[in-house]
């Protein structure tokens, strides 16, 4: 069966991003039971939700992470059998992923390829994306416990070590830190439609192309974006 995972944190450092709350799980939550007809359980990791009444099963945190360090959380020794997706509390789910799902790959990690940057070639004078892998939605069935022993054996360093993109990997993070320690991630883009990911990136600005999948980068997201029909439509209750 399918495991489907998110994690809601309270983290007031993280002055960015909004303050998640049940009401975030709750949707998404709402967004896959609507759109993803195979049998599956929903899981929260959280340092907050734990004596709340959920139609989910909550899990509490453990490695009291900063931000996005905290989905590692999802690949402790056990935790999970597989497969898993995992989903940030800000996407927002447009179409049914049933059929997507059933086809993905059993021997890979896989990441959205996301438009991270616009670069300009230097012959050309074009511009283009400059992509990264991107861990908004991660999918994988397999025993990934490597990553949270690692992780967790020298925290400090590795937030670190992840903090600084580079020419080779330009992406920071919880992304960098997997990509740099697995050799079996993935494009997500390689095995869905072509319009399976849509983004509204802080950088390039809305890229949709009707999306079953729209993911928000940065500051932006579905609750700032509310004049977006995809969200009006897909995301308020």
């Amino acid at each position: 069966m399918l495991t489907v995972i998110c994690v809601c944190t309270i983290d007031p450092a993280n002055w960015k991003r909004p303050v998640y709350s049940k009401m975030w799980v709750d949707r998404l939550h709402s967004a896959i039971t609507r759109n993803l007809h195979l049998p599956f359980e929903f899981v929260c990791l959280s340092n907050d939700l734990n004596q709340q009444q959920c139609n989910y099963r909550i899990i509490p945190l453990t490695t009291d992470s900063w931000g996005w360090w905290n989905k590692l959380d999802m690949f402790r020794p056990g935790l999970f059998a597989g497969p898993c997706l995992y989903i940030d509390l800000d996407v927002v789910i447009c179409k049914n992923l049933t059929e997507v799902v059933k086809i993905l790959p059993p021997d890979l990690l896989l990441m959205p390829n996301e438009p991270y940057t616009i670069e300009i070639d230097a012959v050309t004078g074009q511009q283009y994306y400059k992509y990264v892998l991107n861990s908004s939605v991660i999918y994988w069935d397999g025993d990934y416990s490597l990553l949270y022993n690692k992780y967790i054996s020298d925290q400090d360093n590795i937030i670190k070590q992840c903090s600084t993109p580079t020419p080779q990997q330009p992406s920071i993070g919880d992304q960098k830190f997997i990509v740099d320690n697995l050799l079996n991630t993935a494009r997500f883009d390689d095995y869905v439609p072509t319009n399976f990911f849509g983004w509204r990136h802080h950088v390039t600005g809305t890229v949709m192309n009707d999306p079953s999948m729209l993911i928000f980068t940065s500051t932006e997201k579905p609750c700032n974006n509310l004049d977006l029909e995809v969200v009006q439509l897909n995301w308020i209750d």
